[in-house]
This record gives C-alpha cells, sequence and structure tokens, in this order.
C-alpha cells in the first residue's frame, strides 16, 4: 500500500485514510489483537505532516522500518526441518 501511495502520488490524508480503514477492518475480525502494523504506518505518516518531509519520504520511511521488522522477525525463528 506504500509503495502504491508513491507510485500513484497520492496526497497524505488518502493514504492516511487507507491505513486507518484497513486498522478498522483488522480490529473488527481480530478483537483482542492489536496490531502495531497499521498503527505505525498511521503514526509515521501523521508524523511527517508536521514537518517538511513528503509523502514519498514518509512513505518509504515505514517501508524500511517494516523490512527491518520483517527481517527481524525473520531471524528469530528457527528453521523448520
Amino acid at each position: 500500500m506504500l509503495n502504491h501511495a508513491i507510485d500513484q502520488k497520492v496526497d497524505r490524508p488518502m493514504a492516511v485514510s487507507w491505513f486507518s480503514q484497513w486498522q478498522e477492518r483488522y480490529q473488527r475480525s481480530h478483537a483482542n489483537d492489536a496490531s502495531p502494523v497499521w498503527r505505525t504506518a498511521v503514526k509515521l505518516l501523521l508524523k511527517a505532516d508536521k514537518g517538511n518531509q513528503t509523502l514519498e519520504d514518509s512513505a518509504r520511511e515505514a517501508i524500511q522500518a517494516f523490512k527491518a521488522w520483517s527481517e527481524k522477525l525473520r531471524e528469530s525463528k528457527p528453521v523448520l526441518q
């Protein structure tokens, strides 16, 4: 979704609304499971709105954060044999 926002050159409010909607959908189907993914994306996109960072910069920062999480998760799991 972040890459799509960059490619389509959407504005910040639209990108934030996408993630907010996905967060709401996730919470409805996972009532007791707070996913940090949507919340983090929205937080990074809104944080940059207060500075001079473009939506593309914000989205790329979020992409890098999620790649780092993914790598840490991959490293923490034992290899299944």
